[in-house]
């Protein structure tokens, strides 16, 4: 029965603190196991996942005509949803229907099932892959959810994807999810009657705090001015910080935090939006001013145009590319109004790529350029860096994957007073200097000699 929550139902009077960190993202989903006590952390592996890395679990689901939710694998015929960005109200995020494989709903019901139906399968998982390890423990959870915001933004959504969280967990203790029952819950929660139990606490927490705390609390730590760059499916999200310790208490000053609509499967519908746009244009004027004298073409290939040829991809992928340089760029300028004097401008802002699309040629360009204006003009240089993965993670996931499960960590960690935050809306610009006195006035010309 897949919405247990312990080992067996047998009385144990010693809890073990299993706490699930849960990044809900726009192309797939993570999930990390953490007990503190042991010190172990144990990515989910799931069965639905992407066939060459299982611990992404894809963020396509759907109810069947039956109305049971399903995970859909990336092998099924459900489009990429976007189900993140529709929640947060964007408007121009697609949530397209299959008619004849599923039911229509709406973003927050969709999604409060589908994280009930991911938290399910992550206890699923832990407690058949590490009964023997952990039987003679009653299993006490903790949930904690990412939010793709700080400051104000973070405060505006904060008690409404706690919402989100608490109606999950509710919802996962079904034996099985369906749409009415999601709606059920749904409107218990817009009337804050949701009722958990089996859990000792649901906390949301800032993606940008969370993709670093691993870092952050590690012995490689730097005491340093860092960037963060996550390329997700949907946005690509920059945040500039300090990070430091006082009084055995890490401070995190961030300075500027944005999330932009350029992530890496934008490159794609940047593309195909493009190519619609040669067609069409092509099309309408397909058949015009026709000489009916001239010889009609022998091939079909004749009267279609030749994208390839007339389109130059790289030319698009330029235009793309300006905009994420602009937008990293529009960061580092908010940054040096707050921070102005940083020893890093010189050496190299610590920077962090992370995400599925890390590795697309456009994002790593924007970082070469960056660097190559401030070799002639004098700004602020980046220095690329890896998040290295904790020696305390139970898994075959190798070093060059771990920037993909990063925020699922850091939200497993335990951090109630462990870290203060101050957030860009905290912290004010510096004072513009002073421009220096003018001496002209107290020395005449003529009687310098």
């Amino acid at each position: 029965m897949e919405n247990l929550t312990q080992f067996s139902n047998e009385q144990k009077e010693k809890e073990l603190n299993v706490i699930m960190g849960l990044d809900f993202g726009t192309s797939s989903s993570k999930v990390v196991l953490q007990v503190p006590e042991y010190i172990r952390a144990y990515p989910v592996i799931f069965e639905n996942g992407y066939p060459d890395s299982k611990f992404l679990m894809p963020t396509r689901p759907f109810f069947d005509k039956n109305g049971d939710i399903q995970l859909a694998s990336v092998d099924d015929t459900i489009p990429l949803r976007e189900l993140k960005l529709r929640l947060l109200g964007n408007d121009e995020a697609q949530l397209e229907f299959v008619p004849e494989m599923e039911l229509e709903t709406t973003p927050e019901v969709l999604t409060v099932g589908y994280l009930a139906r991911v938290i399910q399968l992550s206890r699923t998982w832990f407690l058949k892959q590490y009964e023997e390890s952990y039987k003679q423990f009653k299993v006490s959870w903790n949930l904690n959810l990412g939010v793709p915001s700080i400051g104000k933004q973070f405060n505006e959504i904060k008690e409404y994807f706690m919402d989100i969280a608490y109606a999950a967990w509710s919802l996962s203790l079904h034996e099985n999810i369906t749409l009415v029952a999601s709606e059920k819950v749904c409107e218990e929660m817009h009337k804050k009657s949701v009722t958990v139990k089996d859990i000792a606490s649901i906390n949301v927490l800032q993606e940008v705090i969370a993709q670093v705390l691993g870092y952050a609390k590690s012995d490689v730590r730097k005491e340093a001015l860092h960037m963060l760059i996550d390329i997700g499916a949907g946005t690509l999200d920059i945040s500039t910080f300090n990070l430091f310790e006082r009084e055995r208490k890490l401070k995190f000053s961030i300075f500027t935090g944005e999330v932009e609509q350029l992530g890496g499967f934008e490159i794609h519908k940047n593309r195909i939006n493009n190519v619609k746009t040669f067609v069409n244009e092509w099309l309408s004027q397909a058949g015009r001013a026709e000489n009916p004298i001239k010889a009609i073409p022998t091939v079909i290939e004749a009267y279609v145009p030749n994208v390839a040829e007339k389109l130059d991809i790289k030319t698009i992928d330029l235009e793309f590319s300006n905009k994420c340089y602009t937008a990293v760029q529009e960061n580092i300028s908010a940054l040096l109004k707050k921070y102005p004097n940083a020893p890093e401008y010189k050496t190299g802002i610590i920077t962090f790529m992370c995400g599925g699309g890390r590795n697309i040629p456009i994002y790593q360009k924007v970082l070469s350029e960056i660097n190559q204006i401030a070799n002639s003009h004098g700004t602020p240089k980046v220095k690329e860096e890896d998040l290295h993965k904790p020696k305390n993670i139970e898994s075959s996931i190798g070093e060059e994957h771990y920037h993909r499960i990063s925020v699922a960590y850091g939200l497993s960690m335990p951090f109630e007073g462990d870290f203060d935050v101050r957030t860009p809306d905290e912290i004010r610009n510096a004072p513009t200097p002073e421009p220096p006195p003018d001496i002209r006035d107290a020395y005449p010309y003529d009687d310098i000699n």
